[in-house]
């Protein structure tokens, strides 16, 4: 499967100018950035630089997760020091991070999971939920966690857009 590599998660320019507003990374920081400077850094940061110097367990799961991603369907990976991002054809809508217990990051998903492998939820839009996952065993990254995965995925597509809006 062929990935583009993006370098932000997302970055907001003026349509006018083309000069760079904002940009926001996985980490939820957001920082100035031009056009050139996005680019720049798509140059310089890559998955081994995110995971090269993760634990065993990060390293791990993040092996786990990515295919299962792959087999849902094409995505671009977008790429920042703090973590990778997994774009649908609309939206990234799931990241994941190295961290000292295994995995952090998040999943985008239009209903809300109550759920241990998830240590918050948050109303993000009026049709969206924001699921930080917390992974420490490729054990749970079950079927289960799959079926999230495809919901993600549809989310990254922009199908959520078509739905009612949750009240």
């Amino acid at each position: 499967m062929q990935h583009h590599y993006t370098g932000v998660a997302f970055s907001v320019f003026d349509a006018g100018t083309g000069v760079g507003i904002e940009s926001v990374d996985m980490s939820g920081l957001r920082s100035a950035v031009s056009p050139q400077e996005s680019i720049a850094q798509c140059a310089r940061v890559s998955v081994d630089d995110v995971f090269g110097t993760a634990n065993d367990r990060s390293l791990a799961l993040f092996r786990e997760f990515r295919p299962m991603v792959d087999a849902i369907g094409p995505t671009e990976l977008s790429i920042t020091r703090s973590g990778v991002g997994f774009r649908g054809t609309q939206r990234v809508f799931a990241a994941v991070r190295p961290s000292t217990h295994g995995l952090g990051g998040f999943l985008d998903l239009s209903h809300r999971v109550d759920d241990e492998r998830f240590s918050s939820v948050d109303p993000y839009t009026k049709r969206l939920f924001i699921h930080k996952p917390r992974l420490s065993t490729v054990r749970q990254l079950d079927d289960e966690f799959r079926g999230w995965l495809q919901d993600a995925y549809r989310v990254g597509a922009g199908r959520h857009l078509y739905a009612e809006p949750i009240r």
